[in-house]
């Protein structure tokens, strides 16, 4: 029985989780300080929510990465 609220009809959430940057961190293999830094520098996108609490959604965080890939010379 597929559920009626999820667009792709296999019962998953159609949400994607907020993380903080110690769960984001890890998934994308790199240090919380590497990620705070890249968010500073505006490498990753981050939801600010408040004050002082941010949040990522991997999705965004790892489109934003493939675009700063560089592709091999030669």
């Amino acid at each position: 029985m597929k559920r009626k609220n999820s667009p792709n009809g296999n019962g998953s959430s159609p949400y994607e989780p907020l993380l903080t940057y110690a769960e984001m961190a890890p998934r994308i293999n790199v240090t919380e300080r590497n990620l705070r830094s890249m968010v500073n520098r505006r490498v990753v996108p981050a939801i600010v929510i408040g004050h002082r609490t941010i949040r990522f959604l991997e999705s965004r965080v790892r489109e934003a990465l493939r675009k700063c890939e560089v592709s091999e010379v030669g």
